[in-house]
């Protein structure tokens, strides 16, 4: 199954768009990511479903709707792993509140 162009044509789009967003704060290139996204999204989640099918793969997943194709999470902060392991497993740590600290104000 060839998808190389169906990923990377619609990443580099995204890339782009997001960077120009970012450049000239013009609404039409947010608008251009927003039309581009389901594509790609689409396109990682059958090939995720293509190779899963023959053989486990590693697949970089930035989006929470891509989770639930994924048998195992591994999960890197600063290029470090912190959590590794099934998916039913980790998403919970993952996805739970983070705890509430209470600052002192005055002295």
């Amino acid at each position: 199954m060839q998808l190389r162009g169906t990923i990377i044509h619609p990443d580099e789009v995204l890339t782009m768009s997001a960077r120009m967003a970012a450049a000239t704060g013009n609404l039409w290139w947010e608008e251009r990511y927003r039309g581009f996204e389901p594509r790609l999204d689409a396109a990682i989640e059958y090939e995720i479903r293509c190779q899963t099918f023959f053989h486990n793969v590693p697949v970089p997943v930035n989006h929470p709707s891509m989770v639930s194709q994924v048998d195992k999470i591994l999960f890197l902060r600063d290029g470090v792993v912190e959590m590794f392991g099934p998916r039913d497993e980790v998403l919970p740590r993952l996805t739970r509140p983070a705890p509430v600290v209470m600052a002192r104000t005055g002295s």
